[in-house]
């Protein structure tokens, strides 16, 4: 009996809207990139439905753990991942052709090989340690050398991703630093005044910017010059979406411009063109109520931990779709990042069910005092 009433406790207090919302995501995605494989971009359907069906069960396993036990034990996430980080520097790290990124290790998974990227679960792990040190901190994040310390912590793996070349990662570690600080409570001053002080920094970067980068935001701007150059894929991309129309030209009947990356940066492009307006307007709409429903258990939360837990997921989710979506739309430079649960990646779809599993502890144990 106490059996029955337990497991009827725990489905009772499953945040059931926010799997589903994700799952319909992931399998919206992995349509579009099984449309992609087919047309030769790449991608490989067969991993990303099994790594949707072990993010599944990730989520629903850490929801049962008490969010307070993950941010209590945080190093026993955080040391594994930094040295899985590290692992890339070393000859164990893999740069897949194409990219300038050494950021994945080689994984041999039974016939096949499994590429972890070690910074998408940095990502998560960070959102961990940063609002457990923020909460740690509490009223003494406004004074200036408890602020250095959280400046130290989050320049640890920003540092460590843009090492390995990973220019779009750092970026969205960067404004999961701001944002994390912020909701955190950091005093306004503090926050324009580091505002300023990276708009002032932007020339000196720019200069020791290599020029493939530099071109990267160039040609946004310069669309003539970079066209067939730089900006080629983005070209492509915007082409393909424009001739998808209000209805698309059809499934799996897309792709014939050899788009690059088609089936993970550039998935966004996947459901303008060949499910149209209404299709990529489906993935905005998905990504909508994932939000919504991420700031709900935010706000639904009873102490500083769980709402800044799951803000850190909803900073992520957020910042990590404007610049996908903006890159296919010329509004972005091509940075590399991926499209929250709709984009080829098993590391990334992984370590994404495992914030959402966090995020639905939150809401488990939002009552809870322990």
């Amino acid at each position: 009996m106490n059996c029955a009433r337990a497991v009827k406790h725990l489905l009772r207090e499953t945040d059931w809207l926010l799997l589903v919302s994700c799952t319909a995501a992931a399998v919206y995605g992995l349509l579009l990139i099984y449309s992609a494989s087919a047309s030769g971009a790449g991608g490989n359907p067969t991993m990303q439905l099994l790594c949707l069906i072990l993010g599944i069960l990730t989520a629903c396993a850490v929801s049962t753990i008490n969010y307070r036990a993950l941010t209590r034990y945080w190093y026993l996430l955080a040391l594994p991942t930094v040295l899985l980080t590290a692992l890339t520097f070393t000859p164990l790290g893999y740069e897949v052709p194409g990219t300038d990124d050494r950021n994945w290790l080689v994984l041999p998974l039974g016939s096949q090989n499994f590429l972890l990227q070690p910074s998408e679960l940095l990502k998560i792990t960070f959102i961990v340690t940063f609002s457990q040190h923020i909460v740690w901190l509490g009223s003494r994040i406004r004074k200036p050398l408890p602020l250095l310390g959280l400046c130290l912590h989050g320049a640890l793996p920003i540092l460590l991703v843009f090492l390995q070349g990973d220019d779009g990662n750092a970026f969205i570690i960067i404004l999961l630093f701001a944002a994390l600080l912020i909701i955190g409570g950091i005093p306004l001053g503090y926050a324009a005044g580091g505002t300023i002080s990276l708009a002032a920094v932007i020339p000196l970067v720019w200069r020791y910017m290599s020029p493939d980068k530099q071109a990267r935001f160039l040609c946004l701007f310069q669309i003539e010059a970079y066209r067939n150059t730089t900006g080629w894929q983005q070209e492509l991309s915007v082409t393909a979406i424009g001739a998808g129309g209000w209805l698309g030209v059809g499934y799996l009947q897309g792709g014939d411009d050899n788009l690059y990356a088609r089936q993970n940066d550039f998935i966004f492009t996947v459901a303008g063109e060949e499910f149209g307006f209404i299709g990529a307007i489906l993935v905005l709409l998905l990504l909508g109520i994932i939000l919504v429903l991420l700031y709900r258990v935010a706000q639904k939360a009873t102490e500083p931990t769980g709402k800044l837990l799951c803000s850190g997921m909803l900073a992520l989710m957020a910042s990590q779709a404007v610049v996908n979506i903006g890159m296919a739309l010329r509004v972005m430079p091509v940075l590399g990042i991926t499209l929250p649960f709709f984009s080829a990646g098993g590391s990334s779809l992984l370590t994404l069910f495992l914030g959402i599993g966090i995020a639905m502890s939150v809401y488990r144990y939002r009552r809870s005092l322990y």
